[in-house]
């Protein structure tokens, strides 16, 4: 992680930012699983049929370790949660957001997936939130020996394009760290 981008999120995040950025350092320096960010996002027919319009969309991947599961129920689930650094950030999103009239984050009952599933297929599940700024849909498929995570925004007006120029900045920072640190064990027989 760069040392410009820890800055940036220290000072965005005060000690919210701080806290999870130590929290990633330590994660990366347990030599946790490097995710990489795939060139071209993989955009399944499951996931384009929920999307709509896309105006931004990427995609992370991640080995499936030997002993993990490959159920994507279980990949969302463990991915897409809210830990103790990446909540203190969402409550400050939540709270800048909040004069705007937008919807909150922290205030709502998640299911276990992080975000309401939209569609399930075989091996993937479309997760999503739609708000009058944006919308967005989430893919994670298993196959193949790896867990893809793909991400896709709809920009509504122009309070989107404005969340979304500051989001996508620490998007792909959050997105790789969350499936760095993903653990999904095989249920034992």
């Amino acid at each position: 992680m760069s040392r410009r981008i820890i800055l940036i999120l220290a000072a965005v995040g005060g000690a919210a930012g701080a806290g999870w950025i130590g929290w990633a350092l330590r994660s990366a320096q347990r030599g946790l699983a490097r995710p990489t960010r795939q060139t071209q996002p993989i955009l399944t027919d499951l996931l384009r049929a929920h999307a709509g319009r896309i105006d931004f969309a990427d995609a992370w991947a991640a080995p499936i370790a030997p002993g993990e599961t490959d159920d994507p129920n279980q990949w969302a689930s463990a991915v897409i949660r809210f830990p103790d650094g990446i909540g203190r950030l969402m409550r400050l999103r939540d709270a800048l957001v909040r004069p705007f009239g937008l919807a909150t984050v922290m205030d709502r009952e998640l299911p276990p997936t992080g975000f309401p599933v939209l569609a399930e297929g075989d091996r993937e599940l479309v997760l999503g939130m739609d708000d009058k700024h944006l919308g967005f849909r989430v893919g994670v498929a298993t196959g193949g020996g790896r867990a893809v995570i793909t991400t896709t925004v709809t920009i509504n007006n122009r309070l989107g394009r404005a969340y979304w120029a500051v989001v996508r900045w620490f998007h792909p920072v959050i997105v790789a760290w969350l499936l760095r640190q993903a653990r999904v064990p095989a249920a034992a027989l």
